[in-house]
């Protein structure tokens, strides 16, 4: 693609979501931005693999995305065609005014999400600008998939098929997979063609197959669902299996379910195999963690794993090392702890609540301790940050 073709599509999408933000209104208009930078793409003929969300999930709206300095969107234009095609190009001050997305490796949605590719070939595919292009079907955002309405996503997915057509993947990935495949078989428009066959899917563990305008398609989980590591090394395992082919109808259905049945087979053997004397053993700590900070993302704020109430909580909470750990929200203002008189009372109201104190720490309490599978841990956990958000508001 050149960048005249590059440019091209993206005046072309910029005055759609413009107009559809003058028409709503750019205080009723969700935000809106792609991912990967495009223009690491100029010049290549066509990438191995596109991958989309169904939106991005950061939420807020246009007139707040324009009123935030660090995406630099001119009130009077809008966003532009270069910014557009930058990717998710919002700067943070705190990491050197980089852009988000050249942080996209600090993103445990992005590292997960390489997981999946990891058995293909090495080095991974998703390490390569050149070789993928991460996007959605909509770039409008919403916190929750759910809150995205369909109208604004049958409006805005033409333009993601130009992309497509553009940029030629030789495979096409979508997130959310069982949700993404109900959303795009509902739409009917001119020049998109999706189909899949609903009685032979899943094909394997909650992975989707079918055809994207022709091109190889399929739907997984997201990178930030609640996954065990057994999981993502199926998902990982069907793509090395499936990367080369370059239509579906060259996959031998047939051997394709049998590579399935033997790989779920030795799945359920591996599990029989674990040790059960130790809850650890059978529980992914570190999924749990990446599960848990993907739902509350919305309050991640300095390093990634800390999460707190908003930006004037006094007390924060980290996910980390199989616990969950309370101590001040100082560390995007200070580098010492304050002076804090009422450190006292949530170190005795933690306590209560069955934690311990340390060094450094106002409490803590193991992960391990909220339940005994990582779905229940997860539940648990989530409903404990939720009452710590309220124990901590002091």
């Amino acid at each position: 693609m050149t960048k005249e073709e590059l440019l091209l599509w993206g005046e072309k999408t910029v005055q759609l979501y413009n107009k559809i933000a003058d028409e709503r209104g750019r205080e009723k208009t969700p935000a809106f931005y792609t991912q990967s930078n495009l223009n690491k793409i100029i010049g290549v003929k066509s990438v191995d693999i596109l991958i989309a969300g169904i939106n991005p999930g950061s939420g807020g709206t246009y007139q707040q995305m324009i009123e935030n300095p660090n995406w630099g969107i001119s009130s009077a234009t809008g966003m532009t065609a270069e910014q557009l095609i930058s990717g998710n190009f919002g700067r943070d001050p705190k990491y050197g005014n980089c852009t988000n997305w050249s942080r996209r490796h600090t993103w445990r949605y992005f590292m997960n999400l390489k997981r999946f590719f990891k058995d293909v070939e090495e080095p991974n595919i998703l390490d390569d600008e050149r070789r993928f292009v991460l996007t959605n079907a909509t770039f409008f955002n919403t916190v929750k998939e759910k809150e995205l309405n369909q109208s604004l996503l049958k409006t805005t997915i033409p333009q993601t098929i130009d992309l497509v057509r553009r940029v030629k993947p030789k495979m096409i990935v979508w997130l959310s997979g069982r949700n993404a495949f109900n959303r795009l078989a509902s739409i009917s428009i001119d020049g998109f063609s999706f189909k899949y066959d609903k009685t032979r899917n899943p094909i394997m563990a909650r992975i989707y197959m079918g055809t994207f305008n022709g091109i190889p398609c399929f739907g997984i989980p997201h990178p930030g669902a609640f996954l065990t590591t057994e999981e993502r090394t199926l998902i990982a395992k069907f793509f090395s299996y499936v990367f080369n082919y370059k239509s579906i109808e060259e996959i031998d259905l047939n051997n394709l379910e049998s590579f399935c049945i033997n790989e779920i087979q030795a799945y359920h053997k591996r599990l029989k195999e674990k040790k059960p004397a130790s809850i650890k053993n059978n529980i992914d700590v570190r999924s749990i963690e990446h599960s848990i900070l993907e739902r509350v993302k919305s309050y991640i704020y300095n390093n990634g794993n800390r999460i707190r109430k908003d930006e004037n909580a006094q007390y924060g909470i980290t996910i980390a090392k199989n616990c969950i750990f309370v101590r001040q929200a100082y560390e995007d203002k200070y580098k010492t702890p304050q002076i804090n008189p009422n450190d006292g009372v949530v170190i005795k109201k933690l306590k209560e609540k069955g934690y311990e104190s340390g060094k450094a720490w106002l409490g803590y309490r193991k992960l391990t301790k909220f339940g005994s599978t990582e779905k229940e841990i997860e539940q648990e956990v989530i409903k404990e940050i939720d009452a710590l958000f309220e124990l901590l508001d002091v």
